[in-house]
């Protein structure tokens, strides 16, 4: 029966996999893709050049640690659509006048999904869980230029007779910054992400001999951000405009049909290959801060460029926040909604952030 059960909600999975052949997003671990606070997720996650002081993340690169003038840290919640939960905690700080050290976790998960069995009676509910754990590191060299690395940690259920994957990635970031004048600043990165990140599982303890034990590598992502910020502009407190170029490779296992001539008879046999995959897309995004307190954000994530058409699979995505001292505290409101394609309902996300 649970053999049955697992059988179907497996075969869901490869085909929403097959479906989406060819192109990376529909990769495991499409959630780590996601972001990490709605501030960033509203201008299109295209923060990796941006040291202001409320988008500035490991996440998106963690040379930005370097640029940390104090401790902050935040947790995140949001609301989406099809039973799945998608969370964030962070903490983050300066270790001496030139380096700094960060903590990340996202957590997703999928619940209520049902289990069948052959007849189509339902069995049990079931749910999956996944979570990335990053610790970073960054360091400056002289006053404008910073380098750093992030450990990623992948941990993934999918079902209770699998053991669970774990598995270490790591990426590397650089930073260089240019202040033009007192009130302007330019700066530019760059970006490996997933270095060596992959999922894998073994099937053995649910099918025995007939089990195996299979490696779902992430696709890698090589990023140049750009960020330009201006304080007291027109009759706003701060502009800023971010942009980032991103470019995704990825090998996948395929499937070819080969026919062979064997005595004197056609034969067709299936062979497994594996398949080079790529796309490359924009994100752009602009925050407005009318007054010191307040922000607004917009942007737009995934505008394809190869791989996609332009508009295939963008998200847009706008949100505001809200800042308040308190004391020696400032804290930090944050809220997007995330327009998602192919659902009836986006994403809404909520954070609050806290500046020692």
């Amino acid at each position: 029966m649970k053999k049955t059960c697992f059988s179907v909600f497996f075969l869901i999975i490869i085909f929403k996999t097959n479906a989406l052949f060819g192109q990376i997003s529909g990769l495991p671990g499409a959630y780590s893709r996601l972001g990490v606070s709605p501030k960033s997720i509203a201008m299109g996650n295209a923060t990796s050049a941006s040291i202001h002081r409320h988008t500035l993340h490991a996440y998106h690169n963690p040379a930005l640690l370097a640029f940390s003038d104090s401790y902050q840290g935040g947790i995140s919640f949001s609301s989406l659509s099809l039973d799945r939960s998608y969370n964030t905690l962070f903490m983050q700080g300066p270790i001496g006048p030139d380096a700094g050290l960060g903590f990340s976790w996202i957590h997703a998960g999928v619940d209520n999904i049902d289990g069948r069995d052959s007849d189509g009676n339902s069995t049990e509910m079931y749910s999956t869980s996944e979570n990335l754990f990053l610790v970073s590191f960054a360091k400056t060299f002289g006053e404008s230029f910073a380098a750093g690395l992030s450990l990623r940690a992948y941990h993934a259920g999918l079902f209770k007779e699998i053991s669970s994957s774990f598995s270490v990635g790591f990426d590397l970031g650089v930073l260089k910054t240019f202040t033009l004048e007192e009130e302007r600043r330019l700066s530019f990165a760059i970006i490996i992400k997933d270095i060596r990140s992959k999922y894998e599982w073994d099937t053995t303890p649910i099918y025995n001999e007939e089990g195996s034990t299979s490696t779902d590598k992430l696709p890698v992502s090589y990023n140049f951000g750009v960020s330009y910020f201006h304080n007291n502009i027109l009759s706003l407190n701060a502009l800023q405009v971010v942009g980032e170029l991103s470019h995704q490779t990825a090998t996948v296992e395929g499937r070819r049909s080969i026919t062979r001539i064997i005595d004197g008879f056609p034969v067709t046999s299936i062979e497994t290959v594996d398949l080079e995959q790529s796309q490359t897309f924009l994100r752009m995004g602009l925050l407005l801060q009318p007054v010191s307190y307040f922000s607004m954000q917009l942007g737009v994530d995934q505008l394809g460029l190869s791989g996609w058409a332009f508009t295939e699979i963008a998200k847009p995505a706008l949100g505001f926040s809200f800042m308040a001292p308190f004391q020696n505290l400032d804290f930090s409101f944050d809220y997007a909604y995330i327009f998602e394609n192919h659902s009836n309902a986006g994403i809404n996300s909520l954070a609050l952030t806290v500046k020692l």
